[in-house]
């Protein structure tokens, strides 16, 4: 008798089914492979380092953008302070 493992019945999160969606290649591709893919002629001229910088740079940006707002909407927190 073959033991068979549980498979997943859990729904991927809807940012994660969205993201895959809109960007169907594989979700591990990340960092400087995947900028240059989506930024193309832009970044053409701009080595590793200078990449990794811009992406770490907008990254940040982000998360202070997505903090900002989900303190005006949640009364002064963020989604991961109203957890705790």
């Amino acid at each position: 008798m073959e033991v068979q493992e549980p498979q997943s019945t859990s729904k991927p999160l809807n940012f994660e089914r969205s993201f895959t969606q809109f960007s169907p290649e594989t979700v591990e591709q990340t960092g400087t492979s995947k900028a240059r893919h989506l930024l193309g002629e832009a970044v053409k001229s701009m080595d590793e380092a200078q990449l990794e910088t811009m992406v770490a740079q907008c990254e940040y940006l982000i998360d202070c953008w997505l903090d900002d707002y989900e303190r005006k909407v949640f009364n002064g927190k963020t989604l991961s302070e109203m957890v705790k």
